[in-house]
């Protein structure tokens, strides 16, 4: 999978949602929640489960970001199943 180099470069909440609802990439909304989400629960240490993944795509949904919640979490799972295959 194909990591966006623009979440690498976010400093808050607020740029995330800036690159998810103004997305320019050929990536898409989802897929950048997605990623979004799953790097988050990666660096929080609870674990890469749906609840998790779901916890962290709410937190960019109440922060006013625009994507298919049930799409994001396919990547996220995408993501995490990759991880573990390394």
């Amino acid at each position: 999978m194909k990591n966006s180099t623009q979440l690498a470069e976010c400093t808050s909440i607020e740029q995330v949602v800036d690159i998810i609802n103004g997305d320019t990439s050929n990536l898409g909304s989802d897929y950048i929640a997605g990623e979004y989400a799953f790097d988050a629960a990666k660096e929080n240490g609870f674990g890469l489960t749906e609840g998790n993944f779901d916890f962290h795509l709410d937190y960019l949904k109440d922060a006013g970001a625009n994507f298919d919640s049930a799409e994001a979490i396919a990547v996220a799972r995408q993501f995490a199943a990759e991880l573990n295959n390394l």
